[in-house]
């Protein structure tokens, strides 16, 4: 019990270093000694694209590759100089009609610190990308600005330049996102598509469609998957704790000129194969910081999963994106990012931030949430869902304990086949 103690200490203080600017070579040492230890894995790498490369090595692509499905890498450069990576399948296995034209297309968003592979890590009959193309989808997959994928600036470099970290969901959903629609309704000739979005990737839609309606009319219906949109609910000890030192440490990452948060490194993966496989002693203690975040649901999670997940995430996100969220948390509003009073004047004419106009959003969406999920409960949803004038539907997945994560790794495929149901009935509208 000593031992499996002073491992988790010893993850738990590497992962926060890591966080906060620590030598990055000291830990890629101690952290591959510690996989020598438990067992031997490869790890991946980022990847560098240009406008369309067909052969590209990067996770994402290997993955789907590796089941047997066709891949593409794909650059956008939005308004501000971002430039983002999309990944995409363009055709499935039980339909691989490579030539057929008008395949109804779809985009798959990340959550906040998510990345494209958290949509590719199960199997083609449980992750959604999979599913969706075997059943005559055009499969896209985002990457918003500041992840693995895209960190990437025409001018700016992220390891020099503390603007490049300077947005949040704001400037996600007002840049990144419409750069991304219209990319892709370019390349694949059409007018409308499919949006498929979890937590964050819900976020900027709104973002988008509050505050560029004219965006509205090239969504043919949206599904959101545990919405982070309005956050009401009453918080959890642990919700509270976190709030309450949100300022002090945000206070703290400015000091040191720490700007991005939870960027994805090799050592996160090693250690993650290291102490949180099945025969691991300390794989319990994974599996409680999993669940005390996103609620607890032992019948949906694969234990054998997790080495994956942290090979792959968190994929790196800005200081002031998490600044936004508690700002909107402590509100009970869901509003632009809050500048102080002086700096509010300049951005808005105001002394407080506005409010996002959902008024304005009239893109069909349908909502789901989950019983067990500690982030995004029925009550958030609910609001959320009050707001919208052209709600198609309000969903809650048929299992008891469904938490945040289980739309993404859960065990059981039916709540994506619901999705995937319902998208269809999209389709024939």
């Amino acid at each position: 019990m000593v031992l499996t103690n002073v491992l988790l200490v010893c993850y738990i203080c590497v992962t926060v270093f890591c966080t906060c600017g620590v030598n990055a070579d000291i830990l890629d040492r101690f952290s591959h000694r510690l996989e020598t230890d438990a067992r031997s894995l490869t790890v991946n790498t980022a990847i560098n694209t240009t406008r369309y490369v067909r052969n590209i090595a990067s996770p994402a692509i290997s993955i789907i590759e590796q089941f047997g499905y066709p891949a593409e890498t794909h650059e956008v450069q939005t308004e501000d100089g971002y430039l983002l990576t999309l990944h995409r399948i363009p055709y499935g296995k039980i339909t691989p009609s490579k030539y057929q034209k008008g395949r109804p297309v779809a985009i798959l968003h990340h959550g906040i610190l998510g990345s494209s592979d958290t949509w590719l890590l199960r199997s083609p009959d449980k992750d959604l990308a999979f599913i969706l193309a075997d059943n005559g989808y055009d499969v896209w997959i985002s990457n918003v600005r500041g992840n693995v994928y895209s960190r990437k600036h025409i001018s700016l470099d992220p390891d020099k330049d503390k603007q490049f970290w300077n947005f949040s969901f704001h400037e996600i959903g007002y840049y990144d996102l419409p750069a991304t629609i219209d990319y892709v309704l370019n390349v694949t000739n059409q007018k409308s598509l499919f949006y498929i979005c979890h937590s964050m990737g819900c976020t900027v839609f709104f973002i988008l469609c509050s505050t560029r309606p004219e965006y509205n009319s090239k969504i043919r219906l949206m599904h959101g998957l545990a919405p982070a949109v309005y956050i009401v609910h009453k918080p959890s000890p642990l919700m509270k704790l976190i709030i309450s030192n949100t300022p002090s440490l945000v206070q703290s990452c400015k000091e040191q000129n720490i700007y991005e948060l939870f960027p994805l490194r090799k050592f996160t993966g090693r250690l993650g194969r290291a102490l949180c496989h099945k025969t691991s002693p300390t794989q319990p203690f994974c599996l409680a910081g999993v669940f005390l975040v996103a609620g607890v649901d032992y019948q949906q999670l694969n234990t054998t999963l997790l080495p994956k997940i942290f090979e792959h995430y968190p994929a790196g996100s800005s200081l002031n994106t998490f600044m936004h969220f508690y700002q909107n948390i402590v509100s009970g509003s869901f509003h632009h990012m809050d500048f102080g009073e002086a700096d509010n004047l300049i951005h808005y004419k105001q002394k407080t931030p506005p409010e996002y106009n959902l008024k304005k959003v009239s893109a069909p969406v349908s909502l789901f949430y989950g019983d067990g999920d500690y982030l995004i409960k029925k009550e958030d949803t609910e609001m959320l869902a009050s707001k919208l004038s052209n709600l198609v539907g309000l969903f809650k997945v048929p299992f008891p304990f469904f938490n945040h994560l289980d739309f993404l790794w859960g065990t059981d495929a039916k709540p994506l086949s619901d999705v995937l149901t319902t998208a269809w009935c999209g389709v024939k509208k």
